[in-house]
């Protein structure tokens, strides 16, 4: 005669295998499932790493797309606890993380964002901007960065829509 098992460790033992089995899968490079089940910290990890800030614009007749910094940036800027998350990245970012915190605390209008001007003007380390006009890149230090109006205008910048190019339509 033939015992049914019971149904909740036979649910729980089948959900737990394929959970197992997802993350076994799943490449351990790049973005995986952080940003499908946590958008936010996502968003903070990504930028937290940075390799360089990109300052959008555009270039017609460009296939390149911006890249996903930008995005990334704009959906913290929109959601009710950008504050708390850029200043959590400003706090455990690399040097470019920490431009780009500077500028989204600059577009939400902070409260601390003039302290951490001030940390960032007595900060050497260097930061890689990628202008997209000019499909160039510049090294300068965060203290040459960290100023209010160019801030700003980054900050003007990020939050305009991405570039249409017309390989993307």
């Amino acid at each position: 005669m033939f015992i049914r098992p019971p149904l909740i460790p036979t649910v729980g033992l089948v959900l737990g295998v394929a959970v197992c089995v997802y993350l076994f899968i799943t490449p351990i490079e790049g973005p995986t499932w952080l940003p499908a089940i946590a958008p936010l910290s996502y968003g903070v990890v990504e930028l937290r790493g940075a390799a360089g800030v990109v300052i959008p614009g555009t270039r017609p007749g460009d296939c390149e797309t911006v890249g996903n910094q930008a995005a990334i940036w704009r959906a913290l800027v929109a959601s009710r606890s950008g504050d708390k998350a850029f200043r959590r990245l400003f706090l455990r970012g690399n040097a470019n993380g920490r431009v780009y915190a500077l500028v989204g605390l600059t577009q939400l209008g902070a409260r601390g964002l003039s302290a951490a001007i001030a940390a960032s003007r007595r900060d050497t380390a260097q930061v890689y901007i990628w202008h997209w006009n000019t499909l160039r890149g510049t090294h300068r230090t965060l203290r040459q960065v960290a100023i209010p109006d160019t801030l700003a205008a980054w900050a003007h910048l990020l939050m305009g829509s991405p570039p249409a190019h017309p390989c993307e339509t």
